[in-house]
């Protein structure tokens, strides 16, 4: 829910809330209905921050990744702007698509990578959602997060698994 309507959102509330008794009169609603309302408008408001978090705890994890890719192997990698979303308006081009990218356009880096980090895992969709993604010149990768350890994983079909060990 984008922050605009979240406002209004919270602007209705504070309004019904600042006078019970008037609202309910010119709404015509029962006590009741007063309450019901009040409830969906709060629990709203708390599923929006609970989005927020959720963005926030991605966008931790898919910098973790590019830091270890820094760390581990050289490559300098980035967080996609709007983490992947920005490559579904396909006037944007390739360059865009995945959560995480080369830093530089120079290095033919042959990984189209989603990072996920969910407490329920559904690596089948995560692991379509790759290959939908994915440039032609890439390859798809998924990587994971095992919730409560420090174990991380990586998906890749074994054609492509088979042709980086080729490669490398």
């Amino acid at each position: 829910m984008s922050k605009k309507k979240i406002d209004l959102i919270k602007q209705e509330l504070e309004l019904y809330l600042s006078n019970p008794s008037l609202t309910m009169e010119s709404k015509g609603w029962t006590k009741a209905q007063y309450d019901e309302i009040i409830k969906d408008l709060e629990q709203k408001i708390k599923n929006s921050k609970r989005g927020k978090s959720s963005r926030n705890k991605g966008a931790n994890y898919e910098r973790t990744i590019a830091k270890i890719f820094k760390e581990k192997l050289g490559v300098e990698l980035k967080r996609t702007p709007q983490s992947g979303g920005f490559a579904k308006d396909s006037s944007k081009g390739d360059e865009f698509r995945g959560d995480i990218i080369v830093a530089d356009k120079d290095i033919d880096f042959k990984l189209h990578i989603e990072c996920k980090n969910h407490k329920s895992w559904s690596i089948l969709a995560w692991l379509n959602q790759a290959v939908e993604d994915c440039p032609k010149d890439k390859i798809p990768v998924v990587i994971y997060h095992k919730h409560n350890t420090s174990k991380d994983y990586v998906v890749i079909n074994l054609n492509d698994f088979i042709e980086l060990l080729k490669e490398g």
